[in-house]
């Protein structure tokens, strides 16, 4: 993807903890000083700070919450297609554990696929109405059966 930064681009730095908190959200101010900027670190890029305190657990995939849908009692994400940028496919997450902002994808996804975040509610709603006749039901479990079987 044009302009995308690399995942492997990060900068190490000093950590400090501001001087006041929010007791209602349970927060602190925390700053980093970079030891060194990369050349995608200028006035107006948003980037993610993550604290790593034990150097030695490997790397996990994760997906902001926002990416993730649930369908009966389904959760599915959608993955941009790397053969076609205008088409998205419907995976059934595997996921794993959460911070309440980003969780953990067990499989499914590799290194470099490209979550779809805005727009994944609706390709959700398009695609969980696919297939479907104009009869049929749902049950309990959210799986949809057309015409009279079962």
């Amino acid at each position: 993807m044009a302009g995308a930064i690399d995942m492997s681009q990060t900068m190490t730095g000093t950590l400090s903890i501001g001087l006041s908190g929010d007791p209602d959200d349970r927060t602190i101010d925390l700053f980093v000083i970079p030891e060194t900027l990369a050349p995608w670190a200028r006035a107006g890029i948003t980037s993610q700070l993550e604290i790593i305190t034990d150097e030695t657990a490997a790397p996990v995939l994760a997906v902001p919450n926002a990416a993730i849908q649930t369908d009966g009692l389904e959760r599915v994400i959608f993955r941009r297609d790397p053969a076609d940028p205008n088409r998205a496919i419907r995976l059934q997450a595997d996921l794993g554990l959460s911070d309440g902002r980003w969780t953990a994808v067990n499989s499914g996804l590799r290194t470099g696929d490209e979550v779809v975040l805005d727009g994944a509610f609706q390709l959700m709603l398009a695609s969980a109405n696919a297939g479907q006749d104009a009869g049929g039901h749902f049950h309990a479990d959210g799986t949809f059966h057309s015409g009279e079987d079962e």
